[in-house]
């Protein structure tokens, strides 16, 4: 595929090597005009010759652009079919590797979301296709896809779109097994019926969430964005302006995302707009079959596990997506942070295994990745250490360490992000409540993925604190049932002084010790406060102090002695009122020893 690419991939006699930006060229407006009909709302003719003939006239002699390249790619694929999908890709992957610095666009942010846009329209290609593809076709596409994979993520590290939804699609046109003829009546009939052919299927539709064509396309420009409103999901040939490329600008950056309306618009208009049958000149737009909800009608029934796993990968990276877009958007919403952990951690259900070395076999952070958080930190670049973090979560996805950076710089961004920072550490602090084994985990080169500091921020911030056992009562702190009810008759027999003792014994070891609590005031339980007196002249009398009342300055078993032995020493003298107050203040402290008096008592 490289040598049929040659022609496009030749140097340029030029200086700098890649040629002038081509946004200058007249033949890049009138490309820009063509493509911008795939976002019309009414059903618009394009025209796939002269975007392929123009493009690759200028790829060839005047600039290499990767815009150009995502032109001709989708181009070629309208008039080859999958095969010219593969020579586009192979163009596209090895212009970014042979000019990584000098290629057109040269803003970062630009290259990531063409790229992005180019994923999504292979996405929206193999989706269309219905049928297993040819073993050879079906090779040269996968070599073109893996190697722009493998570009994108050389050369754009952290901001390269996930291959993970491409792969999966293509396992769905991967070519099938020779068949003998006697299993050809049963190999159809299965073929008919089986769920992953099936267009009905919730799980293998087009429109199924997996599509990154939810976001904006890279290269539209504002004014040719209608409204999302005004996209018909049930339109196949109005898509949105989020799924068509647009006016570029060396300057400008692309549009932000569209909204979630227009981006399922876009999704399902994707197959209409790369149909193989243009290569007549005319996009007609076939048919889409309705997603109908299947429900199951039997509980023996089985599932199918693949289907399952093939939508929470692309669930995954759907919310993956709209996490990056809603945080570069407003970097303050808390749902960017709740998303990006819903979906990287939406496939965890138990924690990773540790191999006989103790290590697990996840990949760890690079010492390049740390020095530059903890750079970044240092110097208090706070909104970049959190894109560069919430970044890295996307393939590191139980690095902890990560999560401190976030929380830090959100923290440190001030109240406008003390949401975010709360959501980060509600949904850490859930995946920690589920699997409490993570922090003391480490990566396959044996280091752990909490950190000391780690560690102590999730101890201190994020998981809950222990509250310390509520003190129990003293009236309730060892009770025997047996020898309380016992204690009256024992009372009024010989062994009333042993009694006593016992009862005292047992009262001593369940009060507390120390004194007593200050007594609640009359006002909402707080204790009496006495306020400070005036300074007074030096030959004023001073006021007599109160004194503080003698139980603030003894202890419960020594005041409970005294009360009891006051109550008697009432009664032997005849103050019925006296010695009914003294109980009355002995029971509020010991309730048991008031009981044996008032036995005891006659």
């Amino acid at each position: 595929m490289r040598v049929l690419a040659a022609p496009w991939l030749a140097p340029l006699a030029a200086d700098p090597p890649c040629g002038p930006d081509p946004v200058a060229h007249e033949a890049f407006a009138e490309l820009r005009a063509e493509v911008q009909k795939l976002s019309a709302i009414a059903t618009t003719t394009v025209d796939w010759a002269m975007i392929e003939a123009r493009s690759g006239e200028l790829l060839q002699r005047h600039a290499k652009d990767l815009r150009l390249a995502a032109y001709f790619t989708l181009a070629r694929h309208h008039r080859a079919g999958l095969t010219g999908l593969a020579l586009g890709l192979t163009i596209a992957a090895e212009l970014f590797d042979a000019h990584p610095a000098a290629l057109h666009p040269r803003q970062p942010r630009a290259r990531r979301l063409i790229t992005e846009w180019l994923i999504a329209q292979v996405l929206t290609a193999l989706h269309a296709r219905r049928s297993p593809l040819p073993a050879g076709e079906f090779a040269a596409l996968e070599a073109a896809c893996d190697r722009l994979g493998a570009v994108l993520r050389e050369r754009l590290g952290d901001d390269a779109p996930s291959q993970r939804p491409v792969r999966e699609a293509l396992q769905q046109l991967a070519p099938l097994e020779p068949e003998t003829p006697a299993d050809d009546a049963s190999t159809s009939a299965a073929d008919t019926t089986s769920p992953a052919r099936s267009p009905s299927s919730p799980l293998s539709s087009p429109a199924s969430p997996a599509a990154p064509s939810a976001f904006s396309s890279p290269l539209a420009s504002p004014a040719a964005t209608p409204p999302a409103a005004s996209a018909s999901p049930t339109n196949p040939a109005a898509g949105p302006a989020s799924s068509a490329p647009a006016a570029p600008s060396p300057v400008s950056s692309p549009t932000a995302p569209a909204a979630p309306a227009s981006a399922t618009a876009g999704s399902s208009a994707g197959p209409a707009n790369l149909s193989p049958a243009a290569n007549a000149g005319t996009t007609t737009a076939p048919p889409i079959a309705p997603v109908v909800v299947q429900t199951a009608t039997s509980v023996a029934a089985p599932a199918d596990l693949a289907q399952i796993d093939r939508f929470l990968d692309a669930t995954d990276d759907a919310l993956v997506h709209a996490a990056r877009s809603l945080r570069e958007a407003q970097p303050a919403d808390p749902r960017a942070y709740r998303l990006l952990r819903i979906g990287i951690w939406l496939r965890l259900a138990s924690p990773p295994p540790t191999r006989p070395d103790g290590n697990t076999a996840i990949s760890g952070l690079v010492e390049r990745d740390r020095a530059a958080l903890d750079e970044l930190a240092a110097r208090q670049r706070w909104l970049d250490l959190l894109h560069r973090s919430e970044n890295l979560l996307r393939t590191h996805r139980l690095v902890l360490d990560l999560q401190r950076h976030s929380a830090a710089a959100l923290t440190a961004l001030g109240p406008d992000y003390a949401s975010a920072a709360l959501a980060l550490r509600a949904e850490l602090c859930g995946l920690l409540l589920r699997f409490a084994s993570l922090p003391g985990l480490r990566d396959r080169d044996g280091r752990p993925l909490a950190d000391p500091e780690t560690q102590r921020w999730l101890s201190e911030h994020v998981l809950p604190r222990s509250r310390p056992a509520a003190t129990t009562p003293a009236a309730e702190a060892d009770v025997d049932p047996a020898f309380w009810s016992e204690l009256p008759a024992r009372l009024r027999g010989d062994d009333r002084e042993a009694a006593l003792a016992e009862a005292q014994t047992r009262i001593d070891q369940a009060l507390p010790q120390g004194p007593l609590p200050a007594q609640p005031g009359p006002r909402g339980g707080r204790p009496r406060r006495r306020r400070p007196s005036p300074r007074r002249p030096p030959l004023h009398r001073p006021r007599r102090r109160r004194r503080a009342p003698a139980h603030r300055s003894v202890g419960p078993p020594l005041l409970a002695r005294c009360l009891a032995g006051a109550a008697r020493s009432h009664h032997r003298r005849g103050q019925p009122a006296a010695r009914d107050q003294a109980l009355e203040q002995l029971s509020r402290l010991d309730a048991p020893t008031t009981a044996a008096l008032l036995t005891e008592l006659p």
